[in-house]
């Protein structure tokens, strides 16, 4: 993967900020936009991820199913 998101002659303000987070064995997200959407559409997803496993039924979601979950969030 790599990141194209700040043009290479702008100095990032905040260098120590992650834009990438691992949200299940299948799913990578990253954001380039508002900071704090990230952080709460990371959070959803991860509770998403969390209440599944809490399942315990062998039951896991798709890639397709978090891409669903996360356009629902934004509309």
């Amino acid at each position: 993967m790599a990141d194209f998101s700040v043009p290479s002659y702008i100095i990032p303000e905040y260098t120590n900020v992650n834009r990438y987070e691992q949200i299940s064995e299948h799913v990578l997200i990253t954001a380039t936009g508002e900071y704090a959407d990230y952080q709460e559409a990371t959070r959803r997803l991860r509770e998403l991820t969390h209440e599944s496993l809490l399942f315990d039924d062998n039951i896991h979601h798709s890639v397709k199913d978090y891409a669903n979950y996360l356009a629902k969030l934004c509309y």
